[in-house]
């Protein structure tokens, strides 16, 4: 099959969209800082207990597992075993489309996005206005779907 565009991307896979989406601005800043500073907290706590590094086997006995104050996937596993501290980024919170005709503001940060596939080389800063063109991914001999969206 031969491609119409030289670019594609699959989205922005959070594998925590209840913490990186919400139609409040607010309440999504507040919700991603609340988790970020979860996540410094366990990190600090690894570092005095093992200030040398944790190793892979133990990292799960030292994490928060409350899904009130923390969601984890593997690549915020990994920064935990590698101790490395996490900062709230202002310039990460964009506009979005969720599932996707739903707009709202969305936390883009390659840090707590499990994927971000190629969505940076689409929208590299919030201001830019850009076009999108998205397809339904597979014919199911239900009809297709094409979604022409601007900037949201």
């Amino acid at each position: 099959m031969k491609a119409v565009f030289a670019n594609y991307s699959r989205g922005i896979a959070t594998a925590r969209d209840t913490w990186c989406y919400n139609f409040s601005e607010e309440k999504l800043e507040s919700q991603i800082r609340s988790m970020i500073t979860q996540y410094n907290e366990d990190v600090n706590n690894a570092k005095k207990t093992f200030p040398q590094g944790i190793r892979a086997d133990t990292a799960d006995d030292l994490m928060t597992y409350d899904t009130t104050k923390i969601s984890w996937n593997r690549s915020l596993r990994n920064d935990f075993i590698k101790l490395k501290t996490h900062q709230y980024e202002p310039g990460s919170l964009y506009s979005g489309l969720y599932r996707p005709f739903t707009k709202s503001p969305v936390y883009f940060n390659r840090s707590f996005n499990d994927m971000v596939y190629q969505m940076h080389k689409f929208f590299p800063e919030r201001e830019n206005d850009n076009l999108v063109i998205m397809v339904k991914q597979r014919w199911n001999r239900q009809g297709q779907l094409a979604l022409m969206l601007g900037k949201v």
